[in-house]
């Protein structure tokens, strides 16, 4: 195999001219997953409990149609705190934005979370979030400046280079508890409340 900074380096050239994945062929594609799989098996740490991957990042490739040709996403991963959230925001200024908890698997720890949809707003509004199961993240690969991913079984492959530090995501604290900030769980609250 490839040693891991000769895979690093050809993953990121045969992502280059993708325009974030959008023009990839099917044959550019194949290569970039098998360059990622090949990286991630030489991965040194478990991604999702290192302290690296707490911050933001900016979508250099998906092979799924997660990003519009309009605006770039950045994603902010947040394990400051409980609970962990994902945030991806796309366009600019933030036309649509998905904040997720993230639930830590124990069948592949430090590597596999359901992702638990909290709050989906588009130019500011809040949608109604689909009952929809959860669906699954498996965090592949990360060092100081890339962060490697795969959404379930088999699903959207998706390569972040670090855009900055994290700006923490809002929690309010109850009951020794921390909860999402957003729109979602305040109306919630609020409604419970009552």
């Amino acid at each position: 195999g490839l040693s891991s900074a000769t895979a690093r380096r050809s993953l990121l050239e045969a992502i280059q001219s993708t325009r974030h994945g959008l023009d990839a062929s099917t044959a550019q594609r194949g290569e970039i997953a098998r360059l990622a799989v090949e990286l991630a098996a030489g991965s040194p740490e478990a991604p999702l409990t290192s302290p690296r991957i707490a911050a933001t990042w900016r979508l250099v490739y998906t092979s799924g149609a997660q990003i519009p040709s309009s605006g770039e996403l950045m994603r902010t991963i947040d394990t400051s705190a409980e609970p962990w959230l994902l945030r991806d925001a796309v366009g600019f200024p933030v036309f649509t934005c998905m904040t997720a908890q993230l639930l830590p698997r124990a069948d592949n720890p430090g590597h596999a979370a359901e992702v638990s949809l909290l709050e989906l707003t588009k130019l500011g509004v809040r949608e109604q979030t689909p009952a929809e199961p959860n669906e699954s993240v498996d965090f592949l690969y990360l060092d100081d400046e890339l962060l490697i991913s795969r959404m379930g079984v088999g699903g959207d492959l998706t390569v972040c280079e670090r855009a900055g530090p994290l700006v923490p995501l809002p929690r309010i604290r109850r009951g020794g508890k921390g909860f999402y900030q957003g729109r979602q769980y305040i109306e919630g609250f609020l409604s419970t409340s009552k």
